[in-house]
C-alpha cells in the first residue's frame, strides 16, 4: 500500500533530526565558492520584479520599502541587523536597448576590466554609446537574526552610494576592525524628479559578540582573496 504523501513530507523538522542535531551534514562536500550564491539583501521598489506576478523572482506579499533576501526569498518587515565584514568597489556594465530597457552585461573587479569588456562588445558589433559602466559598492557581512547568522551582501549603488560612503567613513573613523560593530539596516522613503523610491538607512546597534566577530572575520578573509 502506498503511503499518503502528507506522511512522507512534513512542514516541521522530523523528531529524528531534532534528537540527532549532531548528525553529519552530508551531500555538500563538492560545493565551492563558484557553486554557491551569496544572498543579497535588496529593497522592494515599486517596479521590482519581486512584485510582478509574471516574473520568476515574484515574492507573494512583497511591499514597497521592505528588505528581502534574494536566495531565501524571505521578506523583512522593518529592519535587519548586519555586521559588515568587508568592502569592495565593483563595476557593473549595462547595455541600453531602448528608453525602457537596460540589460545587465556583467560585474567586474576594476574599471579597467569593465572598459576592456566594452572593447570586446564594440568589436562584436555593439554601439559604444549603448554601454555604460556604473560603480557598484559591495558591502559583505553577516546578518544577525537572534541566534542565527547568515553571510550576505548589500550592493549600495545609485541612490544608496551616499549611504555607502557615510558607512565607510563611520567605520574608518572608529579605529576598529570593520566587523567590530553590528548595524541596523532599514529603509526610508525619498523622492526626486523620477518619483518616489526607498533608500537604505544604517545606524549602529552595538558591539559584535565573539561569535559574530569570528564569522565576520571568516567572511573578510574569504572575500579578501576572491
Amino acid at each position: 500500500m502506498t503511503k499518503n504523501i502528507t506522511e512522507l513530507v512534513t512542514q516541521e523538522m522530523p523528531a529524528f533530526m531534532v534528537t540527532n542535531a549532531d548528525m553529519p551534514v552530508l551531500g555538500n562536500e563538492n560545493l565551492d565558492s563558484d557553486s554557491i550564491e551569496t544572498p543579497e539583501i535588496k529593497i522592494v521598489q515599486a517596479m521590482s520584479k519581486c512584485r510582478q506576478k509574471n516574473e520568476a523572482d515574484y515574492i507573494k506579499g512583497a511591499e514597497e520599502g521592505q528588505l528581502y533576501n534574494t536566495v531565501t526569498r524571505e521578506l523583512y518587515e522593518e529592519s535587519i541587523d548586519i555586521c559588515f565584514a568587508n568592502y569592495k568597489t565593483m563595476f557593473a556594465l549595462y547595455k541600453t536597448i531602448d528608453a525602457k530597457t537596460t540589460v545587465f552585461k556583467g560585474l567586474y573587479g576594476s574599471l579597467e576590466e569593465a572598459k576592456f569588456e566594452i572593447g570586446i562588445l564594440v568589436a562584436e558589433g555593439d554601439l559604444e554609446t549603448s554601454l555604460t559602466i556604473k560603480r557598484s559598492p559591495h558591502h559583505f557581512g553577516v546578518m544577525v537574526q537572534g541566534d542565527a547568522l547568515q553571510n550576505v551582501v548589500i550592493v549600495m549603488a545609485g541612490s544608496n552610494e551616499r549611504t555607502s560612503k557615510s558607512l565607510n567613513s563611520r567605520i574608518s573613523l572608529s579605529g576598529k576592525s570593520r566587523f567590530a560593530k553590528v548595524y541596523t539596516v532599514s529603509t526610508v522613503s525619498k523622492s526626486n524628479s523620477s518619483g518616489n523610491f526607498y533608500s537604505l538607512k544604517i545606524e549602529p546597534k552595538g558591539w559584535a559578540s565573539e561569535t559574530v566577530y569570528k564569522q565576520a572575520e571568516e567572511v573578510y578573509n574569504f572575500t579578501k582573496e576572491a
